[in-house]
């Protein structure tokens, strides 16, 4: 886009105009800094940094980070990881540390400038390398991108600050609806002491209560079916699953075989730590999952508690503890069935599932909220950016 063609009080500037690039590096062992920050620490589209390391964990030449600078994930770019630093810290050296150029952009704003989709996908198109895409800061800096002068990022940046706080407010719901629902999850399915059970509770193995369902997808299927295939990294904690994607069954991947059945209880077998269980709804039922998954059909009366026990903590890091191999720690079926699970007696069951489910609904209504706003912290920025 060429000068003449902005609007008034618009400029186009070279990033490498407006942010500058840090590279000051630090030694682990060497520093007294006491945070240090991942990739796998920062959120797509958040600002904030919700969690962190510490230099101990680490080892190699890091990036030195001072507070309010920004912290940008340079690899993998389209994974959009911009966050600011609330302290000084190192950070991972697949990121770039950056600060903004006052003189003409406000330091506040660079952030959201960052977050825009024509500033990522610029980012994608320049990355270099297939397996870990790559930005260079001489390609980035000399990028071209049209932003409003300062008197009027100071009017925009109003809007943008309201929008974050509504966000963090928005978050802070969600993780307290979501830590409500983990304490009673974990209080009703699970005891660490046998001797603290109530009378009339037991305390079992999943197996006794269900079985493997191993129902496989015939191979006599037509090649050009079309399957709807669930992955493990399409599960997400507490339950949540993005939708299945398509495969004709010629095409599909081997391991996608296993056919789901409503009520269903689909529970990682690879990395159990990442918690991916979730339970299968109408909508679900028919898709095809991989075998990195045990799917385990209980008896249907205890289908829905069972399922919010593979959600607590004593069942995950019971898994994560059997898990053998390095790359990809792995249980088998058999670890998953062995798991214990606290019943109820019959005239309570109903009763602490359906408080189990009006926290789950609430939690998820507290993420659908935290979602709407941020996806209207981002149709503004795109509508503000892109369409300059």
């Amino acid at each position: 886009m060429s000068e003449q063609q902005l609007p008034e009080g618009w400029q186009m500037v070279k990033f490498g105009d407006i942010a500058k690039h840090i590279s000051k590096r630090v030694e682990p062992s060497e520093t007294d800094l006491e945070v240090y920050v991942g990739l796998e620490h920062l959120d797509p589209d958040s600002l904030k940094i919700k969690r962190h390391g510490v230099p101990s964990d680490v080892a190699g030449q890091k990036l030195l980070v001072k507070k309010g600078q920004i912290i940008f994930g340079k690899r993998r770019a389209y994974q959009r990881k911009v966050a600011v630093a609330d302290w000084d810290c190192i950070c991972s050296a697949h990121a770039m540390v950056l600060e903004a150029n006052p003189e003409k952009v406000i330091p506040e704003f660079l952030p959201f400038v960052m977050q825009s989709d024509v500033f990522m996908k610029r980012a994608v198109e320049i990355s270099e390398g297939s397996l870990s895409p790559t930005i260079k800061w001489k390609v980035l800096s000399n990028q071209l991108f049209a932003i409003p002068d300062i008197r009027n990022q100071q009017k925009l940046l109003s809007t943008l600050n309201s929008l974050e706080h509504t966000i963090a407010r928005a978050y802070e719901a969600e993780q307290s609806s979501l830590n409500l629902f983990q304490r009673i999850i974990d209080k009703l399915t699970t005891f660490d002491r046998i001797e603290d059970l109530p009378a009339a509770y037991k305390r079992v193995r999943l197996k006794e209560i269900g079985k493997t369902n191993s129902a496989l997808l015939s191979n006599k299927t037509k090649k050009d079916s079309i399957l709807e295939y669930i992955d493990i990294s399409s599960v997400s904690f507490p339950g949540k699953v993005n939708p299945p994607q398509e495969y004709t069954f010629a095409e599909a991947p081997s391991r996608a075989r296993r056919i789901l059945n409503e009520g269903d209880i689909v529970v990682s077998t690879v990395r159990p730590n990442h918690r991916a269980s979730f339970y299968v709804s109408d909508e679900l039922k028919g898709k095809i999952a991989s075998t990195g998954f045990s799917i385990i059909a209980t008896d249907k009366e205890y289908s829905d508690f069972a399922y919010f026990f593979t959600l607590s903590k004593q069942f995950s890091h019971s898994l994560t503890n059997l898990a053998v191999g390095t790359s990809f720690p792995a249980v088998t079926d058999a670890d998953v069935l062995s798991q214990r699970i606290v019943l109820p007696p019959k005239n309570e069951l109903k009763k602490q599932v359906e408080t189990l489910k009006k926290l789950e609904s609430n939690y998820r209504q507290c993420h659908s909220r935290l979602r709407s706003v941020i996806n209207l912290k981002s149709n503004y920025l795109n509508t503000l950016l892109g369409a300059k």
